[in-house]
């Protein structure tokens, strides 16, 4: 059976070949009234016309196919909740420009030359990559392709990157709970962890914040995502004028959890503050304190850069530093809210 054409389809609806091609292809930037829509759709319908990728791409030079590469654990493959927000964000913004998008695993180039065979047929217009790496994936992963963005990896460059502006967001939160009336913070973060930009800039962000305030300040290193500490050690801590930053908002539920077996609650016995809050945690926990940075936001930012590199011969836009957002919430009022609580 002889392929249906775009030329057939045109003359069934009775419109340019142009425009059957728009309007398939479903381009956002190209209107057209309902009524024509929906006879070019009706139109393909009836004559069963099914789009030729491989063709379409030898005439555009694009596969309209691209590769969001990634750090997945294979026993807990969206175990950051973060990180799947930034690529429901990145792939939502391409799917409705008709773009596919493959998700890849980092460990994929962990060897030279382990790299699938989406790569050796250049099956893709390009890639983004996610998340961290050591610097020997990051050089195999460019030399894979003629297109390569980076974001909220140790990539920073003049062109093609997106990071978080983490130092000054640490920053933000300091003079927050010092405006406050907080006089002694507790920096609560992992005892060790993946090498990545965001933690030396948030505690150097968060240092240059304490010495401008004059706060007298402690660290807590935790050796899992959550505390796994003496809630009585942490209790002694603990005061009315003294406010936890805690570097993921993982940690600032396993603090309350902790803390309210012994009746102390954050907001009235403790301050409490976040520097990363996703999504799924502003639904469930509103009146966490925290500076929040929209991650699906970030995927949507990702995704346009990507096509204006595409449509620009490939050149990388300039780099994007994105800076958080205080949300007040009810984990961190103040000293005097606690004072209040004692005269009522």
């Amino acid at each position: 059976m002889a392929r249906i054409t775009l030329k057939q389809v045109a003359a069934t609806a009775g419109v340019s070949v142009q425009s059957v091609s728009h309007i398939l292809n479903n381009l956002p930037d190209k209107p057209y009234k309902q009524d024509t829509r929906d006879r070019v759709f009706e139109a393909a319908k009836e004559l069963g016309y099914r789009p030729n990728a491989a063709a379409r791409s030898m005439v555009t030079k694009k596969t309209h196919h691209v590769g969001l590469i990634m750090p997945i654990k294979p026993d807990a493959w969206f175990s950051s909740v973060d990180s799947y927000e930034t690529m429901m964000g990145f792939n939502s913004f391409l799917c409705e420009r008709g773009y596919v998008c493959s998700v890849i695993p980092v460990k994929q180039f962990n060897e030279p030359g382990s790299e699938s065979r989406i790569f050796r047929e250049q099956l893709l217009d390009g890639v983004v990559v996610y998340g961290a790496a050591n610097r020997e994936i990051y050089e195999r992963i460019e030399k894979s392709t003629d297109l390569c963005l980076w974001v909220d990896t140790d990539i920073n460059r003049p062109t093609g990157c997106i990071q978080r502006d983490e130092q000054f967001n640490s920053y933000l939160a300091v003079s927050q709970l010092a405006s406050l009336g907080y006089r002694k913070l507790i920096w609560l973060d992992y005892a060790e962890h993946t090498s990545h930009y965001s933690h030396d800039q948030r505690y150097a962000g968060f240092q240059k914040a304490v010495r401008q305030f004059d706060l007298a300040y402690e660290d807590i290193a935790c050796s899992k995502p959550w505390l796994g500490h003496d809630p009585l050690k942490l209790k002694n801590k603990l005061a009315p004028d003294v406010a936890v930053i805690t570097t993921r908002h993982q940690f600032a539920l396993s603090l309350t959890h902790t803390m309210r077996h012994i009746n102390m609650r954050p907001g009235y016995d403790f301050g409490l503050v976040a520097l990363e809050k996703s999504h799924e945690c502003d639904i469930t926990w509103p009146g966490l304190s925290a500076v929040v940075t929209d991650r699906s936001k970030i995927g949507e930012l990702a995704a346009k850069m990507f096509l204006e590199a595409v449509d620009n011969h490939r050149k990388l836009p300039d780099s994007v530093c994105i800076q958080g957002q205080w949300h007040a919430g009810e984990t961190a009022w103040g000293p005097h809210v606690k004072t209040q609580s004692n005269k009522s």
